[in-house]
């Protein structure tokens, strides 16, 4: 199963409105999950580990007990549960080890702060998160980088699935739409169930053109919920029906 997850929350806040979420992870009904997610907050990440849920990310302990960046750990499916971040994180930072000769991206735990502060040779550099921004840019670094990594990824994931469950996402990223159309209609076993309040939430994107289509063939179902109010069972449902 592939799950697009986008749902923005602050640290403060309790995370037992994603519970659903949790619930699904521990269904062994399910061989694997991959999340999707296009937030760059570590959200989804704290609620599994709230939850006892093992997951990897692509990010291992390095030599100096610093969390890396290494994409070959994705190819371990021993987590039943991988967590990919399609447009970065405000606690990834891409920069040079000097002291470890080590150049890649650093995860940062419990950190808030909208930069990390370098020193080398009583130089101070400050370094940026890795994150995209902006509507129309995003597409322009999915070929490079991290983010070509997590490209293929996405890609590879979905189309060894067969449902897809698209929560808080509002069809507004061109390139992620064009591979979802692209694996919807690939196949009549596709299904995609949305979560939204609305039953209409296709917006102008290039979703729009199949989204009467696909409901009637029922390759595409709409629950009409909040996040805080869904539970595992109400999506569950929708699989087996």
């Amino acid at each position: 199963m592939w799950a697009l997850f986008n749902e923005a929350n602050n640290d403060a806040r309790p995370l037992n409105y994603l519970n659903s979420i949790s619930d699904a992870c521990n269904d062994t009904d399910i061989k694997t999950i991959d999340f999707f997610t296009l937030n760059n907050d570590p959200v989804l990440e704290r609620h599994l580990s709230e939850n006892k849920i093992d997951f990897i990310d692509g990010f291992e302990t390095g030599d100096d007990d610093n969390s890396w960046w290494n994409p070959r750990i994705l190819d371990d499916r021993a987590a039943r549960v991988r967590v990919l971040k399609l447009h970065g994180s405000i606690n990834w930072f891409a920069h040079k080890d000097f002291a470890l000769e080590r150049k890649g991206i650093q995860k940062v735990l419990n950190t808030e702060k909208p930069f990390l502060a370098v020193q080398q040779d009583e130089v101070s550099y400050r370094i940026e998160p890795t994150v995209l921004v902006g509507t129309l840019n995003k597409m322009l670094q999915y070929s490079g980088g991290v983010f070509a990594v997590l490209q293929y990824e996405f890609f590879r994931s979905l189309y060894s699935s067969e449902v897809l469950i698209v929560c808080g996402y509002g069809f507004g990223d061109k390139g992620i739409n064009i591979r979802i159309a692209e694996w919807l209609e690939s196949g009549p076993e596709k299904l995609m169930i949305v979560v939204h309040p609305s039953e209409d939430s296709r917006g102008t994107s290039e979703i729009a053109g199949y989204w009467e289509r696909w409901k009637q063939s029922g390759k595409l179902r709409i629950i009409q919920k909040y996040i805080a109010k869904l539970t595992w069972q109400d999506i569950k449902g929708q699989i087996r029906d």
